[in-house]
């Protein structure tokens, strides 16, 4: 018998013993407290606040839905989609965050990403922390930055509750459960599954093992959880049997869904990543890569998260498996807080299943590191950064020298380099070199250039102008992260693009310099070394993204596809 088997029998007969009806063959309804009883979590019960904005703490599904229709009404980039109706009837909402257009800034079809919250009742964690996410969104797109990045080139759907009746059921009787012969408590505050079969009346006992665990009901792996519907883990009559189950497939749809590039569930507990492998080589291995990224990003937090992957094959019916499957894109089970040793720290874990009941005090917390962590996926999967436009102005008099940018094509796949103004470079005149991408390249606190929370970048790209093999020397090199027009300020987002000023030595007068660049974004992806080809999503991996020596995989380099200055006559 395994240890966690072993702790609810002893709980079982503790509660037996005490004539709380849990003996084999019985079940009663048992109550959740802070110190005495068989279900004493050791700090006080969680219960539904309503509150529109964060409190410390969990809040009601009431609350929870009127800040997300709210925030929906007042922000033109989101939009409400209803994806489904729960089997009581209840709308399935999707929020749609992004411009109307499905176009990133420079014409491309954006790139989508998916989360999925509270599918399973009792994981209160989950609606709180995809909230979050939500909020972050919406509440910061006109920063200048890394979120108007994203609402301008991404497409991003979100579902705080697939499972609305089964959540409301554990809102219902926040610390009340039915406890049975197995010890382990069931519906009330300990519903996992839907509402297939069962009613709202948690003292209606005859039903209260029914339901379907939408986890086990998707159709890679379909069989994978059991068939008996008395199971915590029934996986239903059939694949996407449950209207739940097709309301997440028909939220995918609004990417649409052959523009999907990550999934994510959000689950609690036991603090870790499950990660399914398909057998593509390189979307394995990109997911692999991404992983141990969010896994830096919240141990930096000083949460340890673990990292579960999974065999091809290994599979039971989940969400994170279909999406990995049928749309070959990063796909993870998120598992949050508590685990089984970190949840001893505040007192939990003393009862059975409350792992699933994270103290009040701790959400707060929680909701900002996971939330960090999950931008970071959105703005890696967004793609790898490129070149947009370069320009060299004459310090001494104003005058741009040379000036390129590249536009994409008509289908979208490739870019065509448009340059306006390309004159000789003089020696011994002043000249500042201006490089913007296609995305923010850093992040800043309290103004300073910093490495995202868990991952370390250098703070300046390496620079080169050189021909003959003798290169120019900078006096300067910079970010930027005001407002103005090139070579002075950024392109479109703080940080998208820095400024070198230099001198041009004697020997280079009037000859044409080859320029290379090599950096990382914040995510630690490296230049598409090729701009011409558009970088895109396709069968689990990167396409047209290339490196320094035109070869394509998902690994990028050095970009040195610019000739800056005719040569003089």
């Amino acid at each position: 018998m395994s240890g966690m088997k072993k702790g609810l029998a002893a709980i079982a007969a503790l509660a037996a013993s005490l004539g709380y009806g849990a003996a084999a063959g019985a079940q009663d309804v048992l109550t959740y407290t802070e110190s005495t009883g068989p279900l004493a979590l050791g700090y006080p019960v969680p219960l539904p606040v309503d509150s529109l904005t964060p409190v410390d703490g969990f809040r009601s599904f009431s609350s929870l839905q009127a800040r997300h229709l709210d925030i929906a009404f007042s922000n033109d980039r989101v939009e409400a989609v209803v994806v489904g109706r729960s089997l009581e009837g209840r709308p399935i909402l999707a929020y749609r965050f992004g411009d109307r257009n499905k176009r990133t800034v420079d014409g491309l079809r954006e790139p989508a990403m998916l989360i999925n919250g509270t599918i399973h009742a009792r994981e209160w964690q989950s609606p709180e922390v995809v909230t979050e996410i939500f909020e972050r969104l919406a509440l910061n797109d006109d920063d200048d930055g890394l979120f108007e990045y994203l609402s301008d080139n991404t497409n991003i759907i979100i579902i705080p509750v697939l499972n609305p009746d089964g959540f409301l059921q554990t809102q219902r009787w926040p610390d009340q459960v039915v406890v049975g012969e197995s010890g382990s408590p069931r519906d009330g505050r300990q519903r996992r599954k839907n509402k297939l079969d069962a009613d709202d009346d948690l003292f209606t006992l005859v039903d209260h093992l029914f339901g379907v665990d939408l986890n086990r009901n998707f159709p890679v792996g379909f069989g994978g959880g059991s068939p008996d519907p008395e199971s915590i883990v029934y996986h239903g009559p059939f694949p996407l049997s449950e209207v739940e189950s097709q309301a997440l497939v028909a939220a995918a749809d609004l990417g649409p869904e052959g523009r999907l590039r990550s999934f994510v569930d959000y689950h609690s507990f036991t603090k870790l990543f499950f990660i399914p492998n398909t057998g593509n080589a390189r979307r394995d291995a990109i997911t692999e890569s991404l992983s141990e990224k969010a896994q830096s990003t919240l141990a930096s937090f000083g949460s340890d998260y673990a990292l579960v992957p999974l065999a091809v094959g290994d599979v039971i019916g989940a969400t994170d498996e279909f999406f990995a499957e049928t749309f070959q894109v990063p796909s993870w089970t998120f598992e949050m807080e508590p685990d089984i040793q970190g949840g001893l720290n505040y007192g939990g874990l003393g009862a059975p299943n409350d792992g699933f009941m994270l103290p009040d005090s701790e959400i707060a917390r929680v909701r900002d590191e996971v939330a960090q962590q999950q931008v970071m996926l959105f703005y890696h999967q967004a793609g790898p950064p490129s070149i947009a436009a370069v320009r060299v102005v004459d310090r001494g008099n104003g005058r741009t020298v040379y000036r390129a940018r590249w536009t994409p094509s008509r289908n979208g796949k490739r870019r065509i380099l448009r340059v306006s103004a390309n004159r000789p470079l003089r020696a011994d005149r002043p000249y500042r070199l201006w490089v913007a991408f296609d995305k923010p390249m850093r992040v800043r606190r309290a103004g300073a250039v910093v490495p995202y929370p868990g991952l370390v970048q250098p703070n300046l790209p390496m620079v080169e102008l050189s021909a003959e093999g003798q290169s120019v020397a900078f006096d300067s090199l910079t970010w930027l992260n005001e407002r103005g027009r090139a070579p002075d300020g950024y392109r479109r987002y703080r940080d998208d693009a820095f400024a070198a000023d230099f001198t041009l030595p004697a020997g280079l007068d009037g000859t044409p310099l080859r320029l290379s660049v090599t950096v990382a974004d914040f995510a630690l992806q490296q230049l598409d070394a090729n701009p011409r080809t558009a970088v895109d999503w396709d069968d689990g991996a990167w396409s047209g993204y290339e490196d320094e020596t035109g070869a394509e995989g998902d690994v990028g380099g050095t970009d040195s596809t610019l000739v800056i200055g005719r040569l003089a006559r």
